[in-house]
């Protein structure tokens, strides 16, 4: 990759939560894991 710039995007935590933070690192998405995982899977199941 050599010349390719790069940076740090995320962190794993133990957080049942995901958390988006924006450039002055101040949250702008917070939601819990579980709520994602449903609006994931409910249009899935017929």
């Amino acid at each position: 990759l050599g010349e390719l710039p790069c940076s740090l995007v995320g962190e794993v935590t133990q957080s049942e939560k995901l958390v988006i933070a924006g450039a002055d690192d101040v949250p702008v998405v917070e939601a819990a894991l579980e709520t994602l995982k449903e609006a994931w899977q409910k249009p899935l199941r017929w």
